[in-house]
């Protein structure tokens, strides 16, 4: 048990000491106007920087990013079908498809499928 301590102790002086070190070697910046801009080519910004973005676009580019994941786990299933017993992969197969339509259906009765609101 105390080498357990002992390796936290470590481990918290060496993460201590590469900070120190970082913040002695690194470069100092300057605080300057084209720096802290979120342009990084020094043009001179034409309209606000912080316009607001359309919730909708968003829910649905989320809800694109979900179902894409989830198609990219379920293609692997189809190449362990031989090789898994097919009872286990029926139902595996199908209980992910179920939840997939699942988490279509709540997303169609909460009109997150809608562009505009």
């Amino acid at each position: 048990m105390i080498y357990i301590y002992m390796y936290f102790i470590l481990i918290f002086i060496i993460s201590f000491i590469l900070l120190l070190i970082n913040k002695f070697i690194s470069m100092k910046k300057k605080m300057d106007f084209e720096k802290s801009s979120p342009f990084e080519c020094g043009f001179n910004p034409i309209t606000k920087s912080n316009l607001p973005f359309s919730l909708p676009f968003y829910l649905i580019t989320m809800m694109f990013l979900i179902f894409d994941v989830e198609i990219i786990l379920f293609l692997p299933m189809i190449f362990y079908l031989k090789s898994i017993n097919s009872i286990i992969t029926f139902l595996l197969i199908s209980l992910f498809l179920i939840l997939l339509i699942i988490t279509l259906i709540f997303e169609w009765m909460n009109n997150y499928l809608n562009w505009m609101y």
